[in-house]
């Protein structure tokens, strides 16, 4: 038995190595990937993101979650492997949950390996074997703008269909803006736990600490973002450097270029992404160097509703009545409803929308009559372009307060 396992494990390694070495025989590195064609194709450097997909990354990304989205992604790979999610999140009175199923598989393997009763070494083709991963993950606003998360995961691996360890592994983060317009910053720690082990054969988890900033800024109908990430591999002593960039028109369609240092094979990413009325596909190229091949990956994802503006963009202000509709007043009150719209109205011109969007809900939580926070809404949606969305909030704030002549006219003109 040991001496199958001893060939199992050498053939293994070689199909890990072929294919970027991600696999639960590895370590359970396939909790270490980030498993989103938007991150992957920016260079995995999405810890400071406040996009749900990148919850695989930070989990604190979710905390600004409004709407459920639902999500998946596919990566046919090299050497026959497939790596795949489903995912789903939503927000509750407590913050927002998100749970994900991943899995991969490794394909075949090929191996000599020695037949004890016969004293030969015929040769064997198996399936080398695959990675299940359950991950249920909760984030909240912790403390003024300070977002905090955290993701419980679930690893089973098998081994030539004979072989299997299962491993828990847990995933903290925290991400908040910075003062500079459009930018923001995150941490986390990822995959701390105990590592698989094969019968006497062990690995620890991909354990890592990761640091990285983010902005985002547009001009009319162009916006552009950046990214930068740092991490350092606990287990493996390796540091990883991803970066990547990002542009888009009319938040519909969008280009991005990543770079990995410190990845064996991937280094140049290259990714595309189009979004229309809450559905986005994104596509990422990962050219694996000369003589070795190219991975893709396609991520679908699904927004049933409104989504919180993560870019800082100007409202459009094409006329004085359009910029009094764009301009909501600030009544200081001491009911939570006034609070929440003081703040809300604070962080809109402070630029901080998807914060500006949370205190806007809560005002209306706290007093469903309050017109001007479904107009900070609107506000909020126009910054990202849902039109459609923002015409529906300012046609609910003026049914609530028809005496808003600039608002009614902007309306009107744009039906």
């Amino acid at each position: 038995m040991r001496t199958f396992l001893t060939f199992a494990m050498v053939g293994g390694c070689a199909v890990l190595a072929a294919g970027g070495g991600s696999a639960g025989t590895a370590g359970g590195m396939i909790l270490g990937e980030a498993l989103e064609a938007r991150a992957m194709a920016l260079g995995d450097a999405a810890t400071a993101a406040d996009d749900a997909g990148a919850v695989q990354v930070n989990p604190a990304a979710i905390a600004d979650l409004r709407a459920p989205i639902v999500s998946a992604f596919m990566k046919p790979e090299i050497a026959g492997q497939t790596t795949g999610s489903l995912g789903y999140a939503q927000a509750t009175p407590f913050g927002t949950v998100a749970g994900t199923l991943t899995y991969k598989t490794l394909g075949d393997l090929s191996f000599y390996y020695y037949d004890e009763a016969t004293g030969k070494f015929p040769f064997k083709t198996v399936n080398a074997g695959s990675d299940l991963v359950i991950a249920g993950s909760f984030a909240r606003r912790a403390w003024r703008d300070l977002r905090a998360g955290g993701t419980l995961k679930l690893l089973h691996s098998s081994l030539l269909g004979t072989f299997s360890a299962n491993a828990v592994a847990m995933d903290l983060g925290a991400r908040m803006p910075l003062p500079l317009e459009g930018a923001s910053a995150g941490v986390v720690i990822r995959n701390a736990g105990i590592g698989l082990k094969f019968v006497d054969v062990s690995a620890p988890l991909p354990l890592e600490a990761r640091a990285g900033g983010a902005i985002r800024r547009a001009w009319g109908d162009i916006a552009a973002g950046g990214a930068l990430d740092a991490g350092y591999g606990v287990a493996t002593k390796a540091l990883g450097v991803g970066a990547g960039v990002e542009g888009t028109w009319r938040r519909m369609v969008s280009l991005r270029l990543g770079y990995r240092y410190g990845s064996a094979l991937r280094a140049l990413d290259v990714g595309l992404g189009v979004a229309w009325n809450g559905a986005r596909l994104d596509y990422v190229l990962e050219p694996l160097g000369e003589g070795v091949g190219m991975n893709h990956g396609v991520s679908l994802s699904y927004r049933f509703g409104p989504e919180p503006a993560v870019e800082t963009i100007d409202a459009a202000a094409e006329s004085p009545a359009t910029q009094q509709a764009f301009a909501p007043a600030v009544t200081p009150a001491p009911s939570p409803a006034d609070q929440e719209y003081a703040e809300a109205s604070r962080l809109y011109a402070a630029g901080d929308y998807d914060g500006a969007w949370g205190h806007a809900y809560k005002a209306i939580q706290a007093d469903p009559s309050r017109a001007d926070a479904w107009q900070v809404i609107g506000n909020c949606q126009m910054t990202k372009g849902d039109k459609a969305g923002a015409l529906q909030s300012y046609r609910a704030s003026l049914q609530l307060n028809p005496n808003n002549p600039a608002l009614k006219a902007w309306v009107d003109q744009n039906p």
